[in-house]
């Protein structure tokens, strides 16, 4: 995508789950990479896998979306409006509503398997990119994850898990590195 558009470099993020695939760019691109941006990342690496909570979380988060393909996406609604704060729980239900349910049960699936985007802390410490972590601080985004991530990533600024505005502290670090 990055060469279709013509762009040499990239401020990757993720959130979640979805800082595995940020994470992965970082460590296989690292040219391509103008930053990193990691909001609440569960995965620790292959050495050290997912917590006893993590496992058991995702298995039973499995158990409900392996059932959208023959149910509908329908499914998933406890998920977001039980156990997201009000507001936020509505706002990603309107997202999530229109997620492929196919798609649903092989991102779920996958979750639930405990792979990892990198072996180990020791590949963490080769990204060079300037990184913002947003802490994680609850059973699926546990706090010693993002204590890996702050003790190993040596460009890596670091905020508290609640208390942020998000969308503002990304975008005050995005500038702080194009203007650096």
């Amino acid at each position: 995508l990055l060469d279709h558009l013509n762009i040499e470099k990239a401020f990757i993020g993720g959130i979640s789950s979805g800082s595995g695939t940020a994470v992965r760019f970082a460590l296989r691109h690292p040219g391509r990479t103008r930053g990193l941006i990691v909001v609440s990342p569960v995965y620790a690496g292959s050495d050290v896998g997912y917590t006893s909570g993590q496992t058991a979380a995702f298995a039973a988060m499995d158990a409900v979306a392996s059932r959208a393909s023959a149910e509908g996406i329908e499914v998933l609604r406890p998920l977001f409006l039980e156990n997201l704060p009000d507001g936020m729980g509505q706002r990603a239900w309107q997202i999530a509503s229109e997620f492929d349910p196919g798609s649903v049960v092989a991102t779920s699936r996958f979750i639930a398997s405990g792979a990892q985007p990198f072996a180990s802390s020791r590949e963490l410490r080769s990204i060079q990119a300037p990184t913002l972590l947003v802490r994680g601080d609850d059973e699926q985004h546990p706090a010693q994850v993002s204590d890996l991530y702050a003790a190993s990533i040596t460009d890596c600024t670091v905020l508290p898990a609640a208390g942020v505005d998000i969308a503002r502290a990304i975008r005050d670090f995005c500038d702080a590195v194009i203007a650096a």
